[in-house]
């Protein structure tokens, strides 16, 4: 008797590993540079060690999201806008640029204030609409009954814009 066999895992291992070793490169970079070389409010603080862990972790979120965004397309031949954990990808690594300017540029006085808010709002918003896209756009072509990203020909667009009408009663009839 043969054991499970599992043909197709959900997160490729090499792209899982690829991202862990990533996440822990960022991870001690940010770290050890905020602590050795830092501004006035990180340099030799402890702080400067817990900072880098959110940007870590928002950055493996991100390229899983685009591990798995990128099995999806070639796996189902879509395009990438239409795939949604690409945009999640997206939306995550806007994220990780947002919380890099708080955390890292205004915490070392990269920035002035008014630049790096001003960046962080703009990454920010640029993070909620490709972390919202998905649900909102996307799962309204799928319940609607039109796939995004395959071809249609022009009669089944019709056929879904104009649905056939019941003919009355009397035409029924003869």
């Amino acid at each position: 008797m043969d054991g499970p066999r599992f043909s197709n895992p959900k997160i490729p291992l090499l792209g899982a590993l690829i991202t862990l070793v990533l996440t822990l490169l960022l991870y001690t970079a940010l770290a050890s540079t905020s602590y050795l070389f830092g501004g006035p409010l990180l340099h030799g603080n402890v702080r400067s060690l817990l900072y880098a862990l959110p940007v870590s972790f928002i950055l493996a979120l991100a390229l899983l999201a685009f591990v798995l965004g990128i099995g999806n397309m070639r796996e189902e031949r879509r395009a990438w806008y239409t795939e949604p954990m690409i945009f999640r990808g997206l939306g995550y690594l806007n994220a990780t640029v947002c919380s890099l300017i708080l955390l890292e540029g205004l915490g070392n006085d990269l920035f002035s204030p008014l630049i790096g808010l001003t960046l962080t709002g703009l990454f920010f918003l640029v993070a909620m609409a490709c972390l919202l896209y998905p649900i909102i756009v996307l799962r309204k072509a799928i319940a609607s009954g039109i796939q995004p990203g395959k071809q249609q020909d022009e009669g089944s667009v019709l056929q879904q814009r104009f649905p056939a009408r019941s003919q009355p009663k009397e035409a029924r009839e003869e």
